[in-house]
């Protein structure tokens, strides 16, 4: 799969990416939340997310990569 024109990404790390727990705190930052879990998004700030085009295995990869210590994983 083309991300953009320089970069390649395979499926599978873009699913690991899409479904891992940071990308999902990271996609409702760009949301705004109307009670509970709901969120409303809107199609000109989801152009904005980025997604990381690196070779991910696992979800601890994508913890590598992000540097995080295992408080900001549980947080």
């Amino acid at each position: 799969m083309t991300i953009n024109k320089e970069e390649v990404i395979d499926y599978n790390s873009l699913l690991i990416i899409l479904n891992s727990a940071i990308y999902e705190f990271y996609f409702k930052t760009f949301g705004k939340k109307l009670g509970g879990s709901l969120y409303e998004y809107y199609p000109n700030t989801l152009m904005k997310l980025k997604i990381p085009t690196i070779k991910i295995n696992k979800e601890e990869d994508l913890y590598k990569y992000f540097n995080l210590n295992d408080n900001e994983i549980k947080f």
